[in-house]
């Protein structure tokens, strides 16, 4: 149900972006220079559904690092927590393993003085 549900929601993005893509195809002039002419060594004519799909990335890549530098702390966290569950849970195994030996040589000793 859920790939069904991916597969949907791809056909229904694509059938958005397909024909704004080829209904924007004629070139616009970005120029990377605010204080220059249109035509400065800092511009690019390119299409206005590439031009608009590369800020998109662009965003979604500066979302993505932002949110990822904003969660460090939390992951670090997570980190250290898993790391000292481990360490409880290997002293906890490495306590039950003496417990049960110490039980065994003392039903052992016990065993051996009453024979």
């Amino acid at each position: 149900m859920r790939r069904f549900f991916w597969l949907l929601l791809a056909v229904a993005t694509a059938l958005v972006i397909v024909p704004f893509g080829l209904a924007n195809r004629a070139p616009v002039l970005v120029s990377l220079d605010p204080f220059g002419r249109a035509a400065s060594a800092l511009s690019v004519e390119a299409p206005l559904s590439l031009v608009l799909f590369l800020v998109f990335m662009a965003g979604l890549l500066a979302g993505g690092a932002a949110m990822w530098l904003s969660q460090s702390k939390w992951r670090r966290t997570a980190r250290v927590r898993t790391r000292e569950a481990f360490r409880w849970r290997h002293e906890a195994t490495r306590l039950t393993r003496e417990r049960d030996t110490g039980a065994e040589k003392a039903l052992g000793a016990s065993g051996r003085k009453a024979a």
